[in-house]
């Protein structure tokens, strides 16, 4: 009994609407300011999951949760509300595959860095909207 009631708790956890998806590609830019006197940059971490990973068609996702962690150490992540439907080579070239792409942008930043370790992404279903009788 006490089995299922842990089973029912975990499963109402918040993260537990978060569904674990295998990530494609990823890269990494920067731009500076114009401003020679500013040493700050916008870095923008830009990551490519395969529609065929997705658990449920792109209709159906509400948003994706993007965490890239950087060889220095530092973790960048948030919520994406907003992607690009694209088409991207298969690793043999043979063929195109269908893909949504995701940007993370970090603005003002006095500490950039391109080189990423490793890149996490979940996805959150939308909600069933209630039917009123």
């Amino acid at each position: 009994m006490s089995l299922i009631l842990l089973i029912i708790t975990l499963l109402q956890l918040p993260s537990a609407e978060w569904i674990p998806l295998e990530v494609f590609s990823s890269a990494a830019s920067v731009d500076f300011s114009p401003f020679v006197s500013k040493d700050e940059v916008d870095s923008k971490y830009t990551i490519t999951v395969l529609q065929d990973n997705l658990p449920r068609k792109i209709r159906e996702i509400a948003a994706f949760n993007v965490e890239v962690v950087l060889k220095s150490g530092y973790t960048v992540s948030g919520v994406v509300t907003k992607w690009r439907e694209i088409m991207v080579e298969s690793p043999s070239g043979a063929a195109t595959m269908p893909a949504v792409e995701l940007d993370l942008t970090l603005e003002g930043w006095d500490h950039w860095d391109v080189e990423i370790f490793t890149v996490n992404v979940w996805c959150k279903l939308k909600q069933k909207e209630k039917k009123q009788a």
